[in-house]
């Protein structure tokens, strides 16, 4: 039962947004709020206790399309936000992505939210199951550590996936997180999103499996 309401809910808004890209184009990009929809997406995915990889790969497709639109969107914002004479009339040439530093810092917030609840609800359910200990647990990681540990973890799981791109050229999703427990494998899920948001990769789907491949970029 719980499954077909969590499949329900994945159908309605406004999670449907995560596993049909065409809704999107409905809707505008800086009313969506990435962070929260894939909380919610993730808690799904936890209480199946199995990852499928068809909605997750829907997820990351449709994530990464907001996560663009939005970076389109804050080009526009600057280019009207100082206003001087007109020379000509014509657009102004496209350039390479010189505010994905900045427009990442401030996504990354987002991120360090959703998966510090997630992380704590997971962890809250471990402990519930585990025999107590007489051993006391180690404290809680304070906010401004945890933000530290996310943006380490982001930073070794960007490392350790473009390492693995760099030797094999591609790899599906199912065998990058084989090893993984439930809890990791989500990590990824959603680590791979900004990786992805980042123009670093790209995501193919294939199946009910993710391929993940380098980025090229080629020079003008």
């Amino acid at each position: 039962m719980s499954e077909v309401l969590n499949r329900d809910s994945l159908s309605k808004p406004p999670l449907n947004v995560l596993v049909n890209p065409e809704v999107i184009k409905k809707q505008k990009p800086w009313d969506l709020d990435l962070a929260s929809l894939l909380e919610a997406f993730s808690s799904i995915v936890k209480s199946s206790g199995t990852l499928n990889l068809r909605l997750c790969g829907s997820a990351i497709v449709s994530s990464a399309l907001i996560y663009r639109l939005k970076v389109e969107t804050l080009f526009l914002f600057e280019k009207f936000k100082i206003k001087r004479e007109p020379v000509k009339s014509m657009e102004p040439p496209l350039f390479e992505m010189p505010f994905r530093h900045e427009l990442y810092s401030t996504s990354l917030e987002d991120l360090i939210l959703a998966l510090e609840r997630i992380i704590k609800e997971v962890s809250a359910e471990q402990r519930k199951e585990e025999p107590k200990s007489l051993i006391e647990p180690e404290p809680l990681i304070e906010a401004d550590d945890f933000s530290l540990h996310i943006k380490e973890l982001l930073s070794f799981f960007k490392s350790n996936l473009l390492s693995v791109l760099e030797k094999r050229g591609e790899i599906f999703f199912s065998e990058y997180v084989r090893e993984m427990k439930l809890l990791e494998a989500i990590q990824s899920f959603i680590l791979l999103l900004f990786v992805a948001g980042e123009g670093l990769i790209t995501l193919e789907q294939e199946g009910d499996d993710i391929k993940i491949k380098r980025e090229i970029h080629h020079s003008s």
